[in-house]
This record gives structure tokens, sequence and C-alpha cells, in this order.
């Protein structure tokens, strides 16, 4: 049974759609199409049929969809049994937001390709909110993100790595910047800048905002972390960020922390992976290697 037909025909059953399966897989969607009738006749059954003009599985489709998964699943394996070199080999997807991946991930990956030089890792952006749907329809084969709960859902494992610091930054010519205590009414009628509204340290602010009833003004909003410091560093306000994002701007003088004396803000820094899915190799030596990682920093 040819590889290539497993493959587009599972993926055509996630995605629904020969033009998005075309996209995903690269093939020409007559080439899918083609992969699907192999399939078909070294099976002998109908697995694909276009009801209102659209392609669908049959029913007998639908089930051969699992055993098409395990087939998959067990050359996988096999070759990975077979492999004659003792160096692990393979590919993960990694699935994260972009601030994380930039500053509190990056030495992971490193570290991770410094041991592992076969090993090949993908990192993808994504915001917070959609990134364990994604990994539930494997899109990627581990999910890393912040949050201020910890997951749960009954499809996902998830593991708190690391706890981060909320700071709030601003530039060292800010008038608050040398205030040896700041309370929340210091806040007042400040100009922030805002991550985007799916990310969760923008609802801690948020919370604190309605806990405080202060009254600020919003300048810009943006998903990009980088425009978001550049903004502070020029005094145009005051940002609430990650402190990983912003040691370094703050060791160059670019920024400054100011003397928060309220509630301390914490984020969680987790690590989520799909439960009851075959793991390659690969994808477990990370998952060890990431959480092994995160227990000897302090």
């Amino acid at each position: 049974m040819d590889t290539k037909n497993l493959i587009t025909f599972i993926t055509f059953a996630r995605e629904k759609s020969y033009l998005k399966t075309s996209l995903k897989l690269n093939y020409a969607p007559s080439t899918l199409s083609e992969h699907i009738s192999q399939l078909e006749q070294e099976l002998q059954i109908k697995l694909v049929e276009t009801v209102n003009r659209k392609s669908v599985l049959t029913r007998q489709g639908e089930a051969f969809l699992p055993y098409a998964q395990n087939i998959l699943n067990s050359i996988t394996i096999a070759k990975d049994a077979l492999d004659n070199t003792e160096a692990l080999k393979g590919t993960v997807t990694i699935g994260t937001i972009e601030s994380l991946a930039a500053y509190k991930l990056e030495s992971l990956f490193l570290d991770f390709l410094n041991h592992y030089s076969h090993v090949n890792l993908i990192i993808k952006s994504a915001n917070s909110a959609t990134l364990p749907q994604l990994l539930k329809n494997r899109e990627f084969d581990i999910v890393f993100l912040y949050d201020c709960q910890i997951t749960s859902d009954p499809d996902l494992n998830s593991e708190l790595l690391f706890k981060e610091n909320l700071c709030f930054c601003t530039s060292p010519g800010h008038r608050l910047s040398k205030k040896k205590e700041i309370v929340p009414a210091d806040l007042r009628h400040e100009t922030f800048l805002y991550q985007q509204e799916d990310c969760c340290y923008y609802d801690i602010f948020q919370n604190l905002i309605e806990k405080e009833h202060l009254q600020i003004r919003r300048r810009l909003q943006t998903d990009n972390p980088t425009l978001i410091k550049k903004y502070v560093a020029k005094g145009k306000g005051i940002s609430l960020l990650p402190k990983s994002m912003t040691e370094e701007d703050v060791l160059m003088n670019k920024l400054c922390y100011l003397n928060w004396t309220g509630e301390r803000m914490i984020l969680n820094g987790q690590m989520l992976t799909l439960k009851n899915r075959w793991q390659s190799a690969a994808l477990a030596e990370f998952i060890r290697f990431s959480r092994s990682y995160y227990q000897q920093i302090p």
C-alpha cells in the first residue's frame, strides 16, 4: 500500500476539500484524485463520492479512516525500528505564539538542535486562542503557550513548564520611571500599548482595570511585540509584557521596569500534546528534553 496514497486520503478526510488538501500537500488536485483512485482500486471499495457538488467520504471511507491512520503509524514505527543509525532523526512541528518563540523558548530550541543535529524543528506561530484546536486538528505535534490558568481539555495533555512575571515597562524618561512605588492609582489616564485581545496578558490587564476602576488611554493595539517595545522605548506609553521579552532591552537602558507594588501578575508557560496520539522518537525525545530543560532553570 503506497504511503503517499494513504497520506492523501487522511489529509483529505481532515481538510474535507481537494483544494485545501492540494495546498497542504503541494500536489495538483488531479494528482490527489489519482491517489484516491489508486487506493480505491487496491481496496476494491469507494472511499470518496460527490454529494451536492462536494467531494466527501463515503460510509466505507469513514470506516477505513482509522485503519489508514494505524497503517501509516505502523509504517513510521517500522522505519524508526529498522533505522541502522544511532542518531535520532525526524521532524517535530511546533505551534506557539510569536513572543514566546522569540524570547522564552529560543534557548530551548537552540539547545535541542545542538544535541540532536538530525532532528528538524518546524516552528509556526498562531494566536493563543486557536493553538489548542490546531493541535487537536493535528496541525502541530506539540504546542507551547502562555495562559493565566492551566489548560483543561479532555483531549490534551497539559504540563506547566515554568511561570513568568508580567512587568510594566516604559521608557527611562517616563514620569513614572523614577517613582519608588507604583500603585494602581498611578496608572490612571496613562497611555497604554496593548497586545491583541486574544492574548492572555491582555485579559490580566483588563481585570486590573476593572478591579481598580482605572481610566486609561489606548493608543496602539497590535500582535507584534517588537513594535510595542519600540513605541514604549520612544516614550509613547506603558505596556505590560513578559519579563523574558524585555530583559535585554532593560539591560541596554532602552526600557525600564516600573516599581509595581500591586498584585503580582504571573503567566503559566505550558506544553500541550494530544492524548492517545502516537509519538515519533523525535517528538518523544523533544517532550522529555523540554521538560528536563525547564526543571534545571530556577
